[in-house]
Parts: C-alpha cells; sequence; structure tokens
C-alpha cells in the first residue's frame, strides 16, 4: 500500500482502499474465469502484472475467435447465397431447358400434324382425281355409245324429228317451240357458218333444255345432222366444226350442205 513520504500515512482514504480492493478481487475472479475458460491452470501466486496480461492476452485471444468466427459466419452466408444464387439460375436453366423441349416436342407434334394433313390431302386428291378421271372415262363412254345408236344424215335426222312430234303430240305448243328453236340454230349456222357461237350448242343450258334437250328427238337431231359431243372451255357442248375452206374446200361444201339439208328437213317438218 502506498503511502505518504512525510507523514507515513495511507495516501488514499478508507473508502477509496475498499473499491481498489473490490476491483483486485474481481480482476482475480475474471483472471481465473478465462484460465478456466481456456483451459490453464491458475498460478497460486502470479508474478506481478502477469495477471493484467493474461486477461488482456487471453481478452485478445477471445477478441481474435470471434472476429475469425464473424469471418466465418461472414464466409458462410456469402457462400450459402452464392449456392441460392446458383440453385435459383440452375431453376431458370432446368425451367428454360424444359420450355425448349415442350416447345420442340409441340413443334415436333406440329411437323407430325401437318405432315399427316398433307399425306390425306394428297390422298384425296388422288382419290379425287381417280374418281374424276373414271367418271369421265365412263361419260366419253355414254357419249360414245350415244352417238353410235343414232343414225346420221338426212334420215336420221327425219327420225328425230319424227320421235320429236311424236314425244309431244299432247303438248303442241312444245313441239312447236322445239321445232322453232331448232329452226332458228340451223338459221344461224347457214346464214354466218363462220361463226362458232352458233354452231356451238350447250346442252347444259337450261334455255336450251327447256325448248329442246328435255324431248325425245331433241338433242339426237344434232347428231343425225353431224353435231360432235365436245366439251368447250369446260363446257358440254354440241359442236358442228366447220372444216378450213382453204385447205379442205371439198370437206367444207360437204359440211355446209348437211347443214342447208337439215335445215330444209326442218322446214318441212314445221309445213306439216
Amino acid at each position: 500500500m502506498q503511502t505518504d513520504p512525510v507523514t507515513n500515512a495511507p495516501r488514499y482514504g478508507e473508502r477509496t482502499m475498499l473499491r481498489v480492493r473490490t476491483m483486485l478481487g474481481l480482476f482475480d475472479d475474471l483472471s481465473s474465469a478465462i484460465c478456466v475458460i481456456f483451459g490453464e491452470e491458475e498460478s497460486a501466486d502470479p508474478p506481478a502484472g502477469k495477471g493484467h496480461d493474461c486477461i488482456v492476452g487471453k481478452m485478445r485471444f477471445f477478441d481474435r475467435k470471434e472476429e475469425e468466427a464473424a469471418e466465418n459466419l461472414k464466409r458462410e452466408a456469402e457462400a450459402a447465397q452464392a449456392n441460392e444464387s446458383l440453385r435459383r439460375k440452375e431453376e431458370v436453366r432446368e425451367s428454360e431447358e424444359t420450355r425448349g423441349k415442350e416447345k420442340a416436342a409441340a413443334a415436333e407434334a406440329k411437323q407430325r400434324e401437318e405432315a399427316e394433313l398433307h399425306r390425306r390431302a394428297l390422298e384425296a386428291k388422288r382419290e379425287r382425281e381417280d374418281r374424276e378421271a373414271l367418271e369421265a372415262q365412263a361419260a366419253r363412254d355414254a357419249d360414245r355409245a350415244f352417238m353410235a345408236s343414232i343414225k346420221k344424215g338426212p334420215d336420221g335426222v327425219r327420225d328425230q324429228l319424227f320421235m320429236l312430234r311424236d314425244g309431244t303430240a299432247s303438248d303442241p305448243k312444245a313441239y312447236s317451240t322445239a321445232i322453232g328453236a331448232l329452226h332458228t340454230i340451223f338459221s344461224q349456222i347457214a346464214a354466218h357458218p363462220e361463226e362458232i357461237k352458233f354452231r356451238r350448242i350447250r346442252r347444259d343450258h337450261p334455255k336450251f333444255e327447256e325448248d329442246v334437250g328435255r324431248h325425245s328427238g331433241g338433242r339426237e337431231v344434232f347428231v343425225a345432222a353431224g353435231f360432235k359431243l365436245e366439251t368447250l372451255d369446260g363446257v358440254p357442248c354440241f359442236f358442228s366444226k366447220e372444216p378450213d375452206i382453204e385447205h379442205d374446200m371439198d370437206g367444207w361444201s360437204e359440211w355446209f350442205d348437211a347443214i342447208k339439208i337439215s335445215l330444209e328437213i326442218i322446214e318441212e317438218e314445221m309445213m306439216k
């Protein structure tokens, strides 16, 4: 204990000394606790200043441990954050890969569907073309049979006009309309043999069907007069082809004579 050098009395008062002793006791208790914590044996009589140095050293060591622990926690947090970032990136990659696969699968399915539709369309087209070819062939066969069944020339024209008169015997007005229409057609051809519009008679024309075609002999008379069954511009017609007068004068004369004779027979029939 420090004393005054003159009076040799204690330098500090009793209360101050009490506080000092209390602090020293706490210091000793803290030193003992730290030694226990760090597994060191406590010296029974540590040298002066040794206890304080031990405490300071241990506290610094403890501070370093805390700093290291904090750094470890920080690194662990950063590592966890990095792992979470990688996990999210992997989820995004897997999601994009899944969408890519789904998109590719959808495109492939669409391609297969389009290929199947194309195959069916081609198959339907072939079937339609085959059916149309068969129908066209059947129509040509029927036309040839129809043509072959009719006598050609003036006698054939007279036979078909007789059939026309006989078929309309109960309807004189219908006969008059039919024979009048035939007279108009053949008169126009005779007057203008060069005009193709007069020599092409639409077989499916409503007016022709109503006036002539629906009656027995009404269609046949054209075949007897030398007309052919043709399809011109997609339209079925009775067609009388004019021979080239410059290269086939005899053929043209024969053709034109047949038209005039048919017209004369029609006029004779109209006078009955």
